[in-house]
């Protein structure tokens, strides 16, 4: 149950019972969780214990003598190979079940196109943040870590930038909302929560899932609220604009940049726990990345984690003493 308080007077709003589908749906997606966490590690292991990252790195110190040229040549054909062995399990995990809940009607045209751009994405990212690491490491051996950390903060908030703007549309087509009247009134709302300037967005997301979302995101000048349409279709006006209330709640109280430097201190953690496996004396392309990466924490679980549920509540609590709206929300109109 949560709870509102209104003066004297405490509203309680019901929470339905998760149903039996919904709980078979929450364990498979778990236990998928664990396993790919498991075979990710046992991916690793091969590459690092049968040879294959030295065999990788001979090939790219074959193809050219260039440092970098080499990290970019290991980069892609370790990523590659990996995500080829990590394949079987991610279609299970993003189509198969998917569609096995009833949760998707995307195709599998579709799943391929977006697992190529998020692999094209994450390489090209992996590659940049690779090579200055090893750039650090040959010119500091000793503080390496230090300085890499210190560089993390502003290519964090970078990415924190690009991504709403560049990388998500790669994925779906985002537009104006077809609704003004409605795309008016969420307008008013973000006013009244002191978001100016933020440009509202539908992203046509009904082609991939039918489940809902909405955020607010961007920084500085960046700022966009954004709707899914299927979360249009299935809410009605006043259940859709509670939702976006709880939005812009984690926007206005700077929970974003909570998150932002929750992940930077992670990395921070990541990279000095790194320093015994990553020596000056190995190159670029050693089987240390392999060993380094595969050590690492999930860095996304933990600061999602640790203080997604403390966010939660607050936004709650914001919501429901400045906008009372949370009293108002059927939940029963989400699986």
């Amino acid at each position: 149950m949560e709870s509102d308080r209104r003066g004297d007077q405490a509203v309680y709003v019901a929470v339905p019972e998760p149903s039996a589908q919904a709980l078979e749906y929450y364990a498979v997606r778990n236990s998928l969780w664990a396993i790919d966490l498991a075979w990710g590690l046992v991916v690793l292991a091969l590459f690092l214990f049968l040879g294959w990252s030295a065999r990788i790195r001979d090939f790219a110190h074959r193809l050219t003598r260039g440092r970098v040229r080499a990290a970019l040549i290991y980069i892609a054909v370790f990523s590659l190979a990996a995500a080829l062995l990590a394949l079987p399990l991610d279609f299970i995990r993003g189509y198969v079940v998917e569609h096995r809940f009833g949760l998707s009607d995307q195709t599998v045209a579709k799943w391929v196109a977006d697992h190529a751009i998020a692999f094209a994405v994450e390489t090209a990212t992996t590659f940049v943040s690779v090579v200055v690491i090893y750039a650090l490491l040959r010119r500091s051996p000793r503080r390496w870590w230090l300085y890499a950390g210190m560089l993390a903060l502003p290519f964090l908030f970078v990415t924190f930038i690009v991504e709403p703007l560049w990388v998500a549309p790669l994925f779906n087509r985002f537009g104006p909302m077809k609704d003004r009247a409605l795309e008016a009134k969420i307008a008013a709302l973000a006013d009244r929560a002191g978001i100016e300037g933020a440009r509202i967005f539908e992203v046509e997301k009904s082609v991939d899932t039918k489940k809902v979302n909405a955020y607010v995101a961007g920084l500085l000048g960046t700022k966009r609220i954004v709707l899914w349409d299927t979360i249009i279709a299935r809410l009605e006006e006043g259940q859709l604009l509670a939702v976006m209330a709880h939005e812009m709640g984690h926007y206005v109280l700077r929970h974003g940049q909570e998150r932002l430097l929750a992940i930077w201190a992670l990395v921070v953690l990541s990279l000095y726990d790194w320093q015994d496996a990553l020596r000056p004396e190995r190159r670029a392309t050693s089987f240390a990345y392999v060993l380094g990466f595969g050590v690492s924490p999930d860095i996304e679980l933990f600061s999602s984690g640790r203080f997604g549920v403390e966010w939660e509540h607050a936004v709650n609590r914001l919501v429901g003493q400045r906008y009372r709206v949370l009293a108002t929300l059927d939940l029963s109109v989400l699986p």
